[in-house]
């Protein structure tokens, strides 16, 4: 039989669905791997710092084995809520924060003066990463910066971000070169990346610029391979290219990492 509870003071009737870190955005996904501190108010004996296993769950005090990779911060605080409220406590109010990721890294590739591995700390943004890799060199196209991100345990291509996007643990920022308008750039998981020139007397498909990249990495998620098109001046994405796509003067195609 369940043990009831109570919680007298009226005041906290509210219910809180969950805090992270200050800068972390609240749709930050969790692994295994990451650090989840747990708190229930006025319930100290609840209070739990845990992490998470590789099967992707956590032991939580009365409610055992809980689900929580693939979850954001508030979903997780929620679900823990409403099973303390399903006989055990009244109008929990839950606090679940990250104390420590599973990938403290975030990794510049591209046109800055200090390529490599930087650490995540809390609140970074995109422009506090780039002057931590020594700034953009002269050849930076600032306007097409990539941000590679996994998320919904999906990677995800996030074009032309604006400079003061909060950078999350992880993330991989990509700085192209400015381009000639009759050029073609490909970065991420090829041999060599770089700029190509535009050969307008034969058909230029992804597939050829590819090759003339040195091919595919080990690591290259080809199925994920995108490219980013300037269309009318606006500019496009195009995700999941097939290998026989046409390519266009002023192309830049994005070869993603794997993570399997």
């Amino acid at each position: 039989m369940k043990r009831h509870f109570f919680l007298i003071p009226a005041f906290i009737a509210m219910l809180t669905l969950g805090s992270f870190a200050p800068g972390l955005a609240a749709d930050y996904v969790v692994d295994d791997g990451d650090v989840l501190q747990i708190t229930v108010y006025d319930h100290n004996d609840l209070t739990t710092t845990v992490r998470v296993s590789g099967d992707g769950t956590i032991i939580f005090p009365l409610l055992g084995q809980l689900m929580v990779v693939g979850k954001t911060i508030p979903q997780i605080s929620k679900i823990i809520s409403a099973q303390l409220a399903d006989g055990y406590i009244i109008n929990p109010q839950v606090n679940v924060f990250i104390t420590q990721f599973r990938n403290q890294n975030i990794f510049v590739n591209g046109q800055v003066k200090k390529p490599g591995v930087i650490q995540f700390e809390e609140g970074m943004t995109l422009i506090k990463v780039i002057s931590l890799a020594g700034g953009f060199t002269e050849e930076a196209d600032e306007n097409l910066i990539n941000i590679s991100r996994r998320q919904n345990d999906k990677e995800v291509i996030l074009a032309k971000p604006d400079l003061s996007s909060t950078i999350q643990p992880g993330d991989v920022i990509i700085v192209p070169e400015e381009i000639k308008a009759q050029d073609i750039f490909v970065s991420g998981q090829v041999k060599k990346p770089g700029s190509f020139a535009y050969d307008r007397d034969h058909e230029m498909t992804l597939i050829k610029v590819i090759s003339l990249a040195g091919g595919f990495t080990d690591l290259a998620a080809k199925e994920k391979t995108s490219i980013v098109r300037r269309v009318n001046g606006a500019e496009i994405t195009i995700e999941k290219a097939k290998l026989n796509e046409p390519i266009r003067p002023g192309d830049v195609i994005i070869v993603p990492e794997s993570f399997f």
